[in-house]
């Protein structure tokens, strides 16, 4: 059991990447419910509606990482 918490420790980077890890699946739980969920949504809509998404992270991440 100590051995696990050695992990958190700081300087060590598995906080990080766990918590990155942890985030990514909830995304893409999320995205696959909300894809799920559109029903009546055509496909155009969709592809727009991914390009869109894309953009804004794209935009995000660009803005913080100069």
């Amino acid at each position: 059991m100590l051995g696990f918490f050695k992990w958190f420790k700081s300087g060590t980077r598995m906080k990080r990447w766990m918590f990155v890890t942890l985030v990514g699946i909830i995304l893409l739980c999320y995205g696959i419910a909300t894809i799920i969920d559109m029903k009546e949504m055509s496909v155009l809509k969709l592809l727009f509606t991914i390009a869109i998404s894309i953009a804004r992270i794209y935009h995000d991440y660009s803005r913080y990482h100069i």
